[in-house]
């Protein structure tokens, strides 16, 4: 127990779980021996301690995106690693109807391509689109000059307003427990999913938000 030699403040038997968590946190536990397991990644990452804190306090510090997804990586005891078969549910081309800022969608990847555009009238293109057409059009439209800035958080939304507008699927997301999500795919796409397990699997890490999200509003199955 070296850790528990460093420090000069008692390590509760239980730690205290009362606190709401954030979206972006890790997945944390009871137990001393856990508590001490998040002292370690703060003193590894030189995240600082408070010793008059407690855990969500240490937990709030670690701010640091990578280090949490890297982290959380290592302490799941599964992984999902693409979006097909009985997981496709979890891919934007699966079709599934979505309303996003006044308009129905029939699929999340003709929700997201539709933002793109530089007129925002030109959205409505999108509604009757299947997943194919919707990216095709997609890459056809002027594109809005912000785009760069915005798709991530455009994304965050849509995948959002899909599970919480389709109760199904939420308990199907809410199902994979804490499995590590990941696009993996065979089509060159690293911004959102992973090529041979290199990317930032940005649409992973949103659908484990979005879990995190409904698991604190009590819907856990």
């Amino acid at each position: 127990m070296f850790i528990r030699k460093k420090l000069d403040f008692p390590i509760p038997d239980e730690v205290e779980t009362d606190a709401p968590f954030e979206e972006n946190t890790l997945p944390y536990k009871r137990t001393a021996q856990d508590y001490l397991y998040l002292v370690e990644l703060a003193e590894k990452y030189d995240l600082g301690l408070d010793p008059e804190g407690d855990l969500y306090q240490l937990k709030e510090s670690m701010k640091t995106r990578e280090i949490m997804y890297t982290e959380r990586r290592n302490v799941m005891s599964n992984e999902i690693k693409s979006f097909r078969g009985e997981f496709f549910f979890l891919s934007n081309f699966y079709e599934a109807p979505v309303r996003y800022d006044g308009i129905d969608y029939q699929n999340n990847e003709a929700a997201f391509q539709a933002q793109k555009c530089a007129n925002p009238a030109d959205r409505q293109k999108f509604a009757g689109l299947n997943p194919t057409e919707a990216r095709h059009l997609g890459r056809a439209i002027p594109l809005r000059k912000d785009w760069e800035q915005v798709k991530i958080s455009v994304m965050s939304e849509i995948v959002r307003a899909k599970f919480e507008q389709n109760p199904d699927l939420a308990e199907k997301l809410l199902s994979t427990h804490d499995a590590y999500l990941e696009e993996g795919n065979t089509w060159g796409d690293r911004t959102w999913g992973t090529v041979n397990g290199a990317g930032a699997n940005h649409l992973g890490r949103i659908l484990m938000d979005v879990r995190s999200v409904l698991e604190q509003r009590g819907q856990r199955l």
